[in-house]
């Protein structure tokens, strides 16, 4: 009978709680106070209070006013000024719930342009849910794509990639920033174990696809550093890529390149070129 009793006036809390927040939405939400009047909404530690154990629910219940809260600016003045509070107390009553962290975060860099707290909710959520692959996954998305700060993102996905239960595209991603920033061999490396490492058809091919682009790239700077030894040696440029090879200062020349193409040397440019390297050096 106690537990009863126990169990209805922590019901009765959080149903009173609801009420007060649902009359301070119809109050406010409907007003042009309403930016204002959310530096009132309620601190996690008093929600948990009047929450009584049942904070899951309270964060269900803060999770739909952040949507609506968002939704109304969204329509209104596109102001998010309270955004990051309402995420960060929300947050903190129930630290492992993903979608106000990942979706808060993109929201607070896309709409609120504030990307300064977008990064800062993920470092919370990967501080306080460090087995979670979701955030360090969405940080090193936002970082990438809106920040273009591309070694930290590039940072992010492959810490992402080691995390159990990891999309296989966080490891794609990191692997194809570190080919961004000239890091072949870390990047070859990626795109190798993805393709030894993955069962899925479409994965080996795109691993394979990135994989014949980095031998592509190489092959094609490789030659480059042998025609300027040419120059430097002999006063010109080479005439064609065999004579790299007569004056031995190349390999081989190979017939193909993995794209079924040709390298050539074009003497308008004075470089070394392929013949598929406007289709898949991209």
């Amino acid at each position: 009978m106690k537990n009863i009793l126990l169990i209805a006036a922590a019901l009765a809390l959080l149903a009173g709680v609801i009420a007060l927040l649902q009359a301070h939405d119809a109050r406010y939400l409907s007003s042009e106070e309403s930016v204002r009047e959310l530096m009132y909404f309620p601190t996690a530690e008093a929600v948990r209070l009047l929450a009584a154990g049942n904070e899951l629910a309270a964060a269900d219940y803060l999770w739909m006013r952040m949507i609506q809260y968002y939704a109304y600016h969204m329509r209104r003045d596109q102001k998010y000024d309270y955004l990051y509070p309402i995420t960060d107390r929300l947050t903190d009553l129930d630290p492992r719930f993903v979608y106000p962290y990942t979706f808060g975060a993109l929201l607070l860099v896309h709409d609120a342009r504030d990307s300064v707290n977008s990064l800062k909710l993920l470092d919370k959520a990967k501080r306080l849910n460090p087995e979670k692959w979701e955030f360090p996954y969405m940080k090193g998305f936002i970082l990438y794509i809106f920040l273009q700060r591309w070694e930290e993102a590039a940072a992010e996905f492959t810490a992402a990639s080691e995390l159990p239960g990891a999309w296989i595209s966080a490891k794609r991603y990191a692997a194809y920033i570190y080919r961004r920033m000239g890091e072949r061999e870390v990047s070859k490396a990626m795109w190798t174990d993805i393709y030894e490492g993955s069962d899925n058809p479409l994965e080996r091919d795109v691993a394979r696809l990135y994989l014949d682009r980095i031998e592509m790239e190489e092959t094609i700077d490789n030659l480059q550093q042998a025609a300027q030894s040419y120059k430097l040696k002999f006063g010109t440029w080479p005439g064609s890529l065999r004579d790299l090879s007569k004056a031995g200062l190349a390999a081989k020349i190979p017939a193909e390149d993995p794209f079924k193409g040709r390298y050539y040397w074009s003497a308008d440019s004075n470089k070394v070129k392929s013949t598929s390297q406007k289709k898949f050096l991209k």
